[in-house]
């Protein structure tokens, strides 16, 4: 399943290393899970394809990062039909 990264600063300091960008923060924590990063629209967003387990290990040693699932919403068709 693919989830939605967002880093969410803080008061507390980086969970899984102190003094690294948020994207290396989360890098590091995924290299330890089975957890593969699909997209980065920056380095505070990310979509992540990942396991439930994964997921909730990223959970907890990711504080300043919220973690969604990714949804998709249906287009409507919006082209013009002929009639007759």
């Amino acid at each position: 399943m693919r989830y939605i990264f967002r880093f969410h600063p803080s008061q507390d300091t980086h969970a899984h290393c102190n003094g690294c960008t948020p994207e290396e923060e989360l890098t590091q924590a995924i290299k330890e899970t089975e957890a593969t990063v699909i997209d980065k629209a920056s380095n505070q967003m990310m979509l992540v394809e990942a396991d439930a387990s994964d997921v909730a290990e990223l959970r907890q040693s990711l504080p300043n990062w919220i973690i969604t699932p990714e949804r998709s919403v249906p287009l409507p068709d919006t082209r013009k039909k002929v009639n007759g």
